[in-house]
């Protein structure tokens, strides 16, 4: 099994076997915030006995987003407040059956374990401003001392994704983003039922992942490390911010870019989907 890897003061990342999903903890000498704990059943027990073999308390969870690797738990946690967006936690509702499936056909040890399933997406919603759903924050007491994470949220990959910014570390944790190893994951497929779910405009998916860009961009440039969801961490954060939006670009000019993360497993197929994408939406 992963050991948690201390990677600067009090932040810790347990990377998953399965497609390197990132798992964070933010911890103070006895407590501790969990985010997007994962992956499979063996490796959520596997982090529970870790964090209790360093004593840490768990205050919270946070959800980056309502996809089933990025909202699970463990009893071991305990009842701490399961945070997220409000939009992902609609989502996490309403696709709950979905959820499920997914998690069960990935790690079939799930089965077994009612446990764990009983707690797949169970969410609870961060405040957020009246007039726009896209300014939230964390609840007062849901980190640790020494941490005050800002939350970006916005609506590429999935509505209500939320990357987590940590000033005084100067660390950037982004979700399903930034990856070195993962095209953009634009919501193709999706985005227009979520978002009369959401009651919200149907925003284009190229679009909304490109005005994401454009909102964390002031956040890698200050960044000395970026945490993806998947795939190693890096100093690199803007580099990839670019290389992501140049990736975009080109595909929507009728281009057809050159990217070493095509030879990632399934992204090749990905790439011929965003092309078909961009010609449709022409």
């Amino acid at each position: 099994m992963a050991e948690l890897v201390d990677i600067a003061p009090g932040i810790l990342v347990h990377t998953s076997r399965k497609d390197a999903l990132n798992s964070i903890v933010l911890a103070s000498i006895s407590e501790a915030m969990l985010v997007d704990p994962g992956w499979e059943a063996a490796e959520l027990d596997d982090l529970a006995v870790q964090l209790a073999e360093r004593g840490l308390t768990v205050l919270s969870g946070f959800a980056t987003h309502a996809h089933h690797d990025h909202v699970l738990w463990h009893p071991a946690f305990g009842n701490a407040p399961r945070l997220a967006s409000a939009a992902t936690v609609r989502l996490a509702g309403a696709e709950r059956e979905d959820l499920l499936a997914h998690a069960t056909a990935d790690d079939p040890a799930l089965e077994a374990r009612p446990e764990l399933l009983a707690l797949i997406g169970r969410l609870s919603p961060t405040p957020q401003a009246p007039a726009n759903s896209h300014h939230t924050w964390l609840p007062r007491g849901a980190a640790p001392c020494g941490f005050e994470p800002q939350l970006l949220t916005h609506d590429a990959h999935v509505p209500g994704h939320t990357a987590l910014w940590l000033p005084e570390q100067r660390i950037l944790i982004a979700g399903d983003m930034l990856s070195s190893t993962e095209l953009p994951l634009p919501d193709l497929e999706q985005h227009e039922s979520r978002a009369r779910l959401l009651q919200k405009r149907s925003i284009d998916p190229f679009t909304a992942y490109l005005e994401a860009l454009d909102l964390l961009e002031p956040y890698a440039r200050k960044a000395r490390l970026v945490i993806p969801g998947h795939g190693p961490l890096g100093t690199d954060a803007l580099e990839r911010l670019e290389r992501d939006r140049a990736y975009l670009t080109a595909i929507l000019n009728g281009d057809d870019p050159r990217d070493e993360r095509r030879a990632t497993r399934g992204m090749e197929a990905w790439h011929a989907r965003l092309v078909e994408a961009a010609v449709e939406r022409r």
